[in-house]
């Protein structure tokens, strides 16, 4: 222990002089791999950590490409190059999507799905022995299986962060816990959040997430519960104080982004200086104006001292180019670099390439602008309904209403045509901005699930019945 214990300190300096002496902008090269070992299968949304004392990067998990489930754990020794398979009687079931992090050799596994439930369970594996240890709760409180949900795990806190998603059945949910690892208990910290509060985030699945500080929660995009999917927001929650703070528009909106932090060489001891997202899916039912590609250079970087935004462009080292934009990649901090393997290519290929992205993000170029206005079929179904019940149907109405009292009898046929007109083009108006609506839901759950949706189809039947009885 005290080996490793001198290792790292002497990593700790070696590196922090590399990085200031070579200070680069940010830059993509392939990972290099040597030998011939077997190497873990293309895979999206597995666990993902990096332990800084023996320099592992840690692999379980994840979704393959016939929506396949792995178990299985795997171990890349970087100052070997070589990825080495862990095997042992005692492991998590397969699993992808669960909520991870790694300190002081402990790699912590919170929930998870496969193809028909989710789970609740907590595991730890010990890089130290390679042994998987499946953690015993005290109480009967315990957090509902999840897809998509925010999860963290500070690099030197004592608690796990653990809520929102959706159920495997689209249910989603609004809830917030905390386990506390030295306590083994879990404790409901948010019992649910009002979809209409403009003070809090709308509940959502597949954002991304990860804790900033000890008691800090940074949440970014996802998929809304009746609302945009993929959304752009971006939130702060304090974890000790229960309180959202909303942070300025920037990133474009994505869902399933993977988000790392970025870590301070200045200290001994290495603590979060920014956030880095990369990747992620822009395509919905949802989209309608813009490419649904990123930039194959892009990274937003969400500076935590200077509380700001800003889009940066990576480079490449070598001939390997850059890496393919993706979405469910696993990254993973190291000191002074980011690892990360895998995810889902825009075409719906899984891909298995190991990257590694370093280099100082304050020395990259921000020749792209934030994009904080969206305008998908949501957007579209609210302008045409707007258009409609708030001027061509009233205007139909009042047309109709003042002219009758002033016309005479020969004329009344004339103004009456005109007020048919206006409100069944008002009445077209409004059947577009419905078949809007119910498109752009088709891939976040039940369109009529909200009370929107439901007073939307009371109002366009009543309009329906109005438009009958004129035609008599």
């Amino acid at each position: 222990m005290i080996n490793y214990l001198w290792l790292r300190i002497g990593w700790i300096i070696l590196t922090s002089h590399l990085f200031v002496i070579n200070a680069v902008s940010l830059h993509w090269k392939r990972v290099a791999e040597y030998g011939k070992n077997p190497r873990p299968q293309a895979r999206k949304h597995a666990a993902f950590g990096y332990d800084m004392l023996r320099h592992y990067v840690v692999l379980f998990g994840g979704q393959g490409e016939r929506d396949e489930n792995y178990n299985d754990t795997w171990i890349f020794d970087v100052l070997a190059g070589r990825w080495y398979a862990v095997h042992r009687n005692v492991a998590p079931p397969a699993m992808h999507g669960a909520a991870f992090g790694l300190n002081d050799g402990k790699f912590y596994l919170v929930g998870g799905c496969d193809q028909t439930q989710c789970f609740d369970d907590v595991w730890v594996f010990l890089t130290s022995t390679f042994e998987w240890h499946k953690l015993a709760p005290k109480g009967d409180l315990r957090p509902t299986g999840r897809l998509g949900a925010i999860g963290g795990f500070y690099a030197t806190g004592s608690h796990i962060i653990y809520g929102l998603g959706s159920t495997i059945d689209d249910q989603f949910l609004e809830d917030i816990f905390f386990f506390d690892i030295p306590m083994q208990r879990w404790y409901k910290i948010i019992e649910r959040l009002f979809v209409y509060s403009p003070f809090t985030p709308h509940p959502r699945r597949h954002m991304s997430s990860l804790m900033v500080s000890p008691s800090e929660v940074l949440l970014f995009g996802g998929c809304s519960k009746h609302g945009q999917c993929p959304t752009g927001d971006a939130w702060l929650f304090n974890v000790q104080s229960h309180v959202w703070q909303s942070l300025p528009f920037c990133p474009s909106p994505r869902m399933e982004a993977s988000a790392v932090t970025l870590l301070s060489s200045d200290d001994v001891e290495p603590k979060p200086a920014a956030v880095l997202i990369y990747g992620g899916r822009r395509y919905t039912s949802q989209h309608l104006l813009g490419s649904p590609m990123l930039e194959p250079d892009e990274v937003v970087i969400y500076d935590l001292v200077g509380k700001s935004w800003s889009v940066r462009s990576s480079k490449y080292e070598d001939s390997s180019g850059l890496p393919e934009q993706r979405s469910a990649a696993s990254t993973a901090s190291a000191l002074t670099e980011v690892y990360m393997f895998g995810g889902e290519a825009y075409d719906g290929r899984l891909l298995d390439d190991f990257w590694m992205l370093a280099g100082d993000w304050r020395e990259s170029s921000t020749n792209q602008k934030c994009q904080s206005i969206n305008f998908n079929l949501l957007a579209l179904h609210g302008l045409l309904m707007s258009v409609s019940f708030a001027l061509m149907l009233p205007a139909g109405a009042l047309w109709a209403l003042y002219k009758s009292a002033r016309i005479t009898k020969d004329k009344k046929n004339r103004w009456t045509m005109t007020h048919t007109i206006i409100q069944t083009c008002g009445t077209v108006i409004v059947a577009a901005g419905a078949v809007c609506s119910i498109q752009a839901k088709r891939d976040n759950g039940k369109h009529f699930g909200s009370v929107h949706g439901v007073l939307g189809i009371i109002v366009i039947a009543l309009l329906c019945v109005q438009v009958m009885l004129g035609f008599r």
